[in-house]
């Protein structure tokens, strides 16, 4: 992960990005490396392998700092023999200050990409507390957001008495901003919302924000799953380990007993880091790469068995995975008017001190709103209950309604080049987004933005 001390925003971009396609042409003409795209395709994280990247015969070149699998271990926060859980918080709350406060340096004014939830009403929070000032909130909604998430959102503006920028108005759906996002990008970045992320930035910009803070990262860091109901079985805790899956099991046609044990079978820490449909479809699309998911299910697993190796619970390691690279799905300004920084998912000391929490404090089976229980913690400190103990429920297809009206999708010849170079399949469905089922919303934006990156295959573009 990203050492942010010296407060510059993380930009793997200006390190590794232009440099891979050009190492790769240098060697002749680019070619995708088939184990990374394989891995991106059934699990959309950086390539399981932290020495391989996804152009063929180019190394990973990663920013200094970047987690992977055998990183090392540090713990900022060390409990002892007996565990105090105000100490837990303290530590908590510092390196969430110590974050928010190096992704602001130099900044004159601060924004906050408002969503309504608990990770960016903490962001926003801190940022009012350590600048002396509220920050400007930037909120997406237009059809994208709940009645509830609105109310939060409003509540949030007016606890802290700041400014509220409202984007209601969504613009068409385009690819050029994901085309821009990817242009000489060493992994897929950004997906169906990067046009839309576009215009929230522009919004801040325009009214003299110079940095765009998000909540980023906070599912990862104090969300549940399968891979802390692991270490809860792990320890013992039986009761406690049900509790989190059940609140986080996904709705299937299996009963409520049968679904938790699949939960916790072999492999059990995957279905953290995707969500996989089984659908027909999805596997179409995956084209010659569809017969690899056990080969990268099973380097996922192998990766996952190294950091654990170096000391990481289970949860643990999930979270070093999916925080390796925060800037591949996290909000980003394609135009560069406003540096977009993800606080949460930058501290690596933040990490550290949830790293050392034991996983019972996490979830802890008692009533009331638990989800993100720790985070909720620190935000009591700042915030009154009608903002932290709700638990915000979002428009369940977001995508389709970004979508809406699209009878297909543009910049077909383009697409369709980046996926014959790729070898994925898109088939009549891919171009009719609408019409989707949708449980394919994530694959369909995943390989959306694969094909984007892919795009740099051209060098005319």
């Amino acid at each position: 992960m990203p050492d942010v001390s010296s407060g510059e925003p993380p930009s793997p971009a200006e390190t590794t990005d232009h440099t891979a396609w050009d190492m790769a042409r240098a060697n002749g003409a680019p070619r995708p490396d088939r184990v990374s795209v394989s891995d991106y395709l059934h699990f959309p994280l950086a390539p399981s392998d932290p020495d391989r990247g996804m152009l063929d015969g180019v190394p990973r070149l990663r920013p200094d700092g970047v987690a992977h699998g055998g990183r090392h271990v540090r713990h900022s926060f060390h409990p002892g023999r007996r565990f105090r859980l105000d100490a837990a918080v303290d530590c908590l709350d510092q390196h969430v200050r110590e974050a928010v406060r190096a992704a602001v340096r130099g900044a004159t004014r601060v924004g906050v990409l408002a969503t309504g939830g608990l990770d960016s009403s903490v962001v926003a929070a801190v940022a009012a507390e350590v600048t002396g000032r509220p920050p400007l909130l930037v909120s997406i909604r237009g059809g994208l957001c709940g009645d509830l998430e609105s109310e939060l959102q409003d509540d949030l503006a007016s606890e802290l008495d700041g400014d509220h920028l409202i984007l209601d108005d969504i613009p068409p759906f385009t690819l050029d901003p994901l085309f821009r996002l990817n242009r000489g990008c060493d992994l897929p970045r950004g997906g169906v919302f990067s046009h839309v992320w576009d215009q929230a930035c522009a919004l801040a910009a325009d009214a003299g924000a110079d940095v765009l803070l998000t909540g980023e990262g906070g599912d990862e860091l104090f969300g549940a799953g399968p891979a802390l109901a692991a270490d809860l079985l792990a320890g013992g805790r039986l009761f406690a380990a049900a509790a989190v899956l059940g609140r986080g099991r996904r709705s299937d046609d299996a009963g409520y007993v049968s679904g938790l044990v699949r939960q916790l079978s072999s492999r059990a820490f995957l279905p953290a880091l995707t969500q996989p449909t089984g659908a027909e479809m999805a596997l179409r699309w995956r084209g010659t790469y569809a017969a690899d998911a056990p080969a990268a299910t099973a380097r996922r697993t192998a990766q996952l068995a190294r950091l654990r190796g170096v000391g990481l619970s289970a949860a643990a390691a999930v979270r070093a995975v999916w925080l390796e690279r925060p800037d591949l799905h996290a909000a980003a300004d394609s135009e560069a008017r406003i540096s977009c920084r993800w606080p949460l998912a930058e501290s690596q000391a933040l990490a550290d001190c949830v790293d050392a929490i034991p996983p019972s404090s996490f979830a802890p089976v008692r009533a009331g709103c638990q989800d993100k229980h720790l985070l909720r913690l620190v935000a009591r400190r700042r915030l009154p209950a009608r903002i932290t103990e709700q638990r915000k429920v979002g428009v369940v297809n977001q995508i389709s309604v970004l979508l809406r009206g699209i009878e297909r999708l543009p910049h077909r010849d383009r697409l369709t080049a980046a996926a014959a170079w790729l070898g994925v399949t898109l088939d009549d469905a891919f171009w009719r987004p609408s019409v989707l089922p949708a449980e394919l919303g994530l694959d369909w934006t995943r390989l959306l933005a694969l094909c984007a990156w892919a795009d740099n295959a051209d060098d005319r573009r």
